[in-house]
């Protein structure tokens, strides 16, 4: 790790060893000091991981991580004599209060980019104005300054950042605060700095320039960071769009664009790192203004496992995390105009269905612009029993991400089609991959059972679920006729008897499902003999991790095969007694109570 204090004080650190060791590098004794910016640039060099590069007034360059130094470059600044200077009117020689306000040098770079496209292709911009370029390492240099038009004098060169897409362009902002001059200074130039043209198009005065980096993909989209936020362009400099969300007024200083996520990181003045974690609604933002409805790409998914280590939170207010990213895959896109009803179907590769998304999931995904939907990578859930009572333990009955119920188990690794139905009919179309975590070490063979088992635990559910329904309804009907059935004068021996009787041989039933009554106490090694407990005990032990299932897990797998069906037949047997009661009491019209003949007047 490299890390960097004011003026150039360059540190690397080894953090297996925790050795720290400067590595500036310092004038001959007999020389003039180097100047070093507060915010001194240094670059590793997209070609080569051991090459780094510092700026002071010269630009140095190390091949083996900052042991060695090289000057490749002649003075990259104007030189000038700081104290000959006017601020205000005021010469900065005779200031007297907070002379030159704590920096110490003056005339020294402020930025460098590599290309990533072709090494040795390097800028670099000065804290007096000026921009230079390299097209071979730095063996010959060209001095592009005069070549911008209206680029303000003795300005901050704030960022040159050479395209990711194309060898000839590069782009340059330019701040010119400290000398009052609030104006917004973007540049382009197509042709390695021999010419260039302002980009600011209607970005309004005030929005000093920060920072600039072109897309990943797209060279029609550039992000601008100015000092109160983010702006997009994409007609690259054209028209410009402030982005919000729910990122605060701040000054960004820095956007760094992640290759392999394709994310967008920012750095503020607030000592704030901010992600936006997908830039396909950007770089896709043209061709999903023009159509009715757009599916933005996704890309590929993992299956990250979540840790169970819980002891961060003890370890003191300094402690911080940020959030993670939502688990499941981020599925974004864009409507012309709102929708009456939306919703999402997910095939596998072999065009079976897998999890369709409507209802709660896409309420709040109808209205024209860019909307977001989560699929928690899971196969359809159980919905929750009727009537049910609220989370008490396990698995069951617990949320299922985007739906409520009982979640399914997360769908194996692979390549999957999802579709995005707009008003009844299917508008756009998209492959998504999902991978699994590869820093798991379980084989696809085992990941394969342990989805088998998932899938056949949630069909045990599925039934549970319905057993447990009927005996909730038989408990309830049964306690609404307790008062019908009170008046034993009423009612014939022997159909007392039988309700007598139901109501006796629900009990054990009632204690299965963990149905109680409003007066019962708890009993919690009661409820440990709860059919659902344990099956969603066990599917929250097997699908809760990421391991293959225990041999304690299995046992208790091969038990509940033979309880589940075994309690599924005692509920069946039990529901065939209920009709001929039933029917008797209507016979007799005992229940429901039949209204009494009304008397003529």
């Amino acid at each position: 790790v490299y890390t960097e204090s004011q003026e150039g004080y360059l540190n690397r650190i080894d953090k297996v060893t925790g050795e720290l060791k400067g590595i500036q590098p310092a004038a001959p004794t007999n020389a003039k000091a180097y100047r070093w910016n507060w915010d001194t640039p240094f670059l590793f060099s997209p070609h080569d991981p051991a090459t780094i590069y510092l700026g002071g007034n010269f630009l140095f360059k190390s091949t083996d991580r900052g042991h060695s130094w090289k000057v490749i470059s002649p003075d990259l600044t104007t030189g000038v004599d700081r104290d000959s200077l006017e601020l205000m009117g005021v010469k900065l020689k005779d200031v007297k209060l907070a002379r030159n306000d704590g920096v110490q040098d003056y005339g020294s770079l402020f930025t460098i980019a590599e290309s990533r496209r072709k090494a040795g292709l390097i800028y670099t911009g000065s804290d007096d104005g000026q921009l230079n370029v390299t097209r071979d390492g730095g063996a010959t240099w060209s001095n592009l300054t005069a070549r911008i038009p209206g680029a303000p004098k003795w300005a901050y060169v704030s960022r040159v950042e050479p395209s990711k897409l194309d060898d000839g362009t590069v782009y340059a902002t330019f701040d010119a605060h400290r000398t009052g001059d609030y104006g917004t200074y973007v540049y382009l130039s197509p042709d390695y700095g021999a010419s260039w043209k302002s980009i600011a198009g209607n970005l309004p005065r005030g929005e000093v320039a920060r920072t600039i980096t072109e897309d990943l993909k797209n060279p029609e989209v550039l992000y601008l960071g100015t000092e109160t936020g983010l702006w997009v362009t994409l007609d690259r400099g054209r028209t410009w769009t402030r982005v919000r969300a729910n990122l605060p007024t701040v000054p960004l200083y820095e956007i760094t664009l992640h290759p392999r996520d394709n994310a967008m990181l920012l750095a503020t003045h607030g000592r704030g790192v901010w992600v936006l974690d997908e830039l396909s609604p950007f770089q896709e933002a043209v061709k999903a203004q023009a159509a009715e409805a757009w599916l933005h790409p996704m890309p590929p998914v993992y299956q990250r496992a979540r840790s169970g280590l819980k002891y961060y939170g003890s370890q003191g207010d300094m402690q911080f995390f940020g959030d993670n990213p939502r688990f499941g895959a981020v599925m974004t896109y864009s409507l012309k105009t709102r929708a009456d009803s939306a919703r999402i179907t997910i095939v596998d590769a072999a065009g079976n269905p897998v999890r369709e998304l409507k209802g709660s999931p896409m309420k709040d995904g109808l209205a024209a612009g860019l909307n977001t939907v989560v699929w928690d990578q899971r196969i359809e859930p159980i919905p929750a029993p009727k009537g049910a009572p609220p989370p008490t333990g396990g698995f069951f009955f617990g949320g299922g991400g985007d739906s409520t119920g009982t979640p399914g188990p997360l769908v194996l690794p692979g390549e999957f089609r999802v579709t995005l139905v707009v008003n009844g009919k299917p508008a756009a179309t998209a492959p998504l991959t999902i991978r699994g975590d590869p820093d798991l070490k379980i084989t696809d063979q085992d990941r394969q059972r342990r989805f088998e088992l998932l899938k056949e635990g949630q069909r045990l559910q599925a039934r549970l679920a319905e057993a447990g329904n009927a005996v909730r309804t038989a408990n309830q009907q049964l306690n609404q006729m307790k008062t019908a059935l009170s008046d034993s004068t009423a009612v014939p021996a022997p159909i007392r008897a039988v309700y007598d009787s139901l109501v006796k041989d629900l009990a054990p039933l009632r204690k299965k499902f963990f149905i109680r009554e409003e007066d019962e106490p708890f009993d919690f090694s009661e409820f440990r003999k709860v059919i659902t407990f344990k099956l969603g005990n066990l599917l929250g032990s097997v699908g809760g991790a990421t391991l293959p299932p225990t041999e304690t897990d299995l046992a208790q797998w091969a038990e509940l095969r033979t309880e589940v069906p075994q309690t599924i037949d005692e509920v069946n047997g039990y529901l065939a007694r209920l009709k001929p009661f039933y029917l008797r009491l209507a016979e007799e019209g005992i229940y429901p109570p039949l209204p009494k003949p009304v008397e003529k007047p």
